[in-house]
């Protein structure tokens, strides 16, 4: 076990206050071919989220196990973005008695995420947004 003092612990602060910073103001280049594919999920299934304590909105999918086959590629188009792995699960509905299964992933926290969360979300509903300038064949392929 180490002993800290409160110097040290007040320096350990700074450090991370200061990487959080660069990390906030460091924008990540994204293709327009992923800003497309990001663009024309969110006009479906997919969701952006900000995380209560983060700065950075991140991506995310969920999708029946019947259609694994897309829920890969979509994974895969989306590879700058996403670290590629995904999660199994299943949940019992209790209307029906029946249990489903389901794939989700998340693509890390980035900021130019950030745009398409103003631009999809008002307060924390999903709207249509105004700006279609991404809407293009590949944006209507997902």
């Amino acid at each position: 076990m180490f002993a800290v003092g409160l110097d040290e612990f007040c320096n350990l602060i700074l450090y991370s206050q200061l990487i959080t910073a660069k990390v906030v103001n460091n924008k990540p280049f994204i293709s327009n071919e992923t800003k497309e594919i990001i663009f024309g999920s969110l006009l479906g299934d997919a969701k952006l989220e900000l995380p209560p304590r983060g700065f950075n909105a991140r991506f995310g999918f969920t999708q029946s196990l019947d259609k694994k086959d897309y829920f890969l590629s979509l994974l895969n188009s989306l590879s700058e973005i996403c670290s590629g792995k995904y999660r199994e699960s299943s949940y019992l509905d209790k209307r029906t008695g029946k249990t489903y299964r389901n794939l989700n992933f998340w693509s890390k926290s980035l900021p130019v995420l950030n745009e398409f969360y103003s631009n999809f979300y008002v307060g924390k509903v999903k709207i249509v947004p105004i700006d279609l300038s991404l809407l293009t064949p590949l944006a209507l392929a997902h």
